[in-house]
């Protein structure tokens, strides 16, 4: 599950843009940063929590990334088979861990099985953030990637989840 952790020492200052963006409330984060649609359906008064919720994702870690409600999520460690997709997710995840902006964010490869509202299942290889100062994540929520599908036991070609 993804949890909450403070900010830690080494982040970005309060002051940077990116620490504001991180901070922002969902009115502010929604009128500044949604999709016009975003915008638009909250003016309106539709319920965006789901869709606000996954274009925070996007912006903040990656386009891949996801908030999963943590009941619809089973997670395993990876057991290691020579494969690209496995070699490409080792890739994306040290370039995650290098380069995040926020040491109080760490992040994992798991194994994962999600099974969507719509009764979809999904399941394969990609990256956990295990925790976040990010304190917009709902808890009991897990913000994810999938990196490489796995569909009949076999990896699909690996997707940048940036």
């Amino acid at each position: 599950m993804t949890q909450h952790s403070s900010y830690h020492d080494n982040d970005l200052p309060a002051t940077h843009p990116r620490r504001i963006l991180r901070d922002l409330p969902q009115a502010a984060f929604v009128e500044l940063y949604g999709s016009g649609t975003l915008r638009k359906s909250a003016r309106l008064g539709f319920d965006i929590q789901e869709a606000y919720l996954q274009e925070r994702a996007q912006l903040e870690f990656g386009l891949s990334f996801e908030v999963v409600s943590r009941s619809r999520v089973t997670y395993s460690d990876i057991k290691l088979v020579p494969c690209a997709a496995l070699t490409e997710l080792g890739w994306h995840a040290e370039r995650m861990v290098e380069l995040r902006p926020f040491e109080s964010d760490s992040f994992v490869c798991k194994q994962f099985e999600v099974e969507y509202a719509d009764g979809q299942i999904k399941e394969g290889v990609g990256i956990l953030v295990k925790s976040t100062s990010a304190s917009w994540v709902p808890k009991g929520s897990m913000v994810l990637a999938f990196v490489a599908q796995r569909k009949a036991g076999v990896y699909l070609a690996a997707e940048n989840p940036f």
